[in-house]
């Protein structure tokens, strides 16, 4: 500071600094033990008030941080959690230690430069509050000596904040290298959780959804063979029920036929006159009897079919042929017995028609 800018302070103390200034012999030692006397206290000070803001400042600085990034970071994480695995983590990670070391790089510089700014204007307050109140006594050396002084205790404090900015960061550094294993511990166990709850769920829907479709196919399936099972067993016994009944038909048509041919050669040439009523009722008894044996032929058939019908497919053919081996030899039998009956018959009501 010029002494041109304390015009008045000088006319003040003029009259009581003259007196003073001509008793007081000023010296290098003087100066000196002055400045010896006023740098601890200023220094002392200066460090206190400078300790207590930048801690104030970088603990509530560094909380704040961390506490928004840890939290920004996690609510990421966990909405992003069923896209990005483990490798997302590390990435996250490393990035968020990256960029909290930066930024708390810069905050420690901005607060350091802003601490060193306010101290070296604090200090250039009080040392020209100082100078202003002593340069009344004091000679034009002082001034220079004050600067000199004042420079001396700026590279001090310079190399001390330097210091302290080296510290703070080196123990914010182990700070944060011992908090990011633990967390990064924390967050991989919560993924994990999630994961396995996530799996499990999916393997449950899954086999449900399996359990499902593979009950509904098997309904479908025994649906559709039941369908066809029932439709093909019933056109098999149509069939079958149809072929036996034409192949009946017809054998017993031709029986029918030979039995009245032969009835006619034989009685033909020897009954001219009864040929007609007895050919009508053999006709009629033939026919009644036949109907008769093949409605019972038929119901023994369809009671077979009806019983055995699972096996039908396999031994039909077989049980139509059995069938049609026992039941014509017994047919034929029953014709010729009922045939031989009614020819006796006939040919006693004859003899006792001749013979009466």
């Amino acid at each position: 500071m010029d002494e041109d800018d304390i015009p008045l302070l000088t006319e003040v103390h003029a009259v009581t600094a003259l007196p003073f200034a001509k008793s007081v012999n000023i010296t290098a030692e003087l100066i000196a033990e002055i400045v010896a006397q006023v740098k601890p206290q200023l220094k002392q000070q200066l460090e206190d008030d400078i300790t207590i803001a930048l801690t104030q400042k970088l603990r509530k600085s560094m909380r704040d941080e961390l506490f928004e990034s840890l939290l920004n970071e996690s609510t990421a994480m966990q909405k992003s959690i069923h896209d990005e695995l483990a490798g997302t983590i590390g990435t996250s990670i490393e990035c968020t230690q990256q960029s909290l070391e930066e930024h708390i790089k810069q905050t420690l510089v901005q607060e350091l430069s802003q601490a060193v700014t306010n101290v070296e204007q604090t200090l250039i307050d009080r040392t020209s509050d100082f100078i202003d109140k002593s340069k009344a006594d004091l000679t034009t050396e002082l001034p220079s000596m004050l600067h000199t002084n004042v420079a001396i205790i700026k590279a001090d404090l310079d190399y001390e904040l330097s210091q302290m900015q080296d510290k703070g960061v080196v123990e914010m550094q182990a700070k944060l290298i011992q908090t990011f294993p633990m967390m990064e511990q924390l967050l991989t166990t919560q993924l994990q959780a999630k994961l396995d709850d996530l799996e499990n769920v999916t393997v449950e829907k899954a086999t449900l959804a399996l359990q499902a479709e593979a009950l509904r196919l098997h309904e479908d399936i025994l649906a559709k063979h039941q369908a066809n099972l029932t439709s093909e067993l019933s056109s098999i016994y149509q069939g079958l029920t149809h072929q036996t009944q034409v192949e009946l038909s017809t054998y017993l048509d031709a029986l029918q036929l030979q039995s009245q041919q032969q009835l006619e050669q034989k009685l033909g040439d020897t009954f001219p006159i009864l040929y007609e009523s007895l050919a009508h009722e053999l006709s009629t008894t033939l026919q009644r009897d036949f109907v008769a044996l093949a409605d019972a032929a038929k119901n023994d058939f369809k009671l077979a079919l009806d019983s055995e019908l699972p096996s039908v497919q396999q031994a039909l053919a077989d049980k139509v042929h059995e069938i049609l081996d026992v039941e014509v030899p017994r047919i034929e039998q029953t014709m010729s017995s009922n045939i031989k009956n009614e020819i006796e018959r006939l040919i006693e009501s004859v003899r006792m028609v001749f013979q009466k």
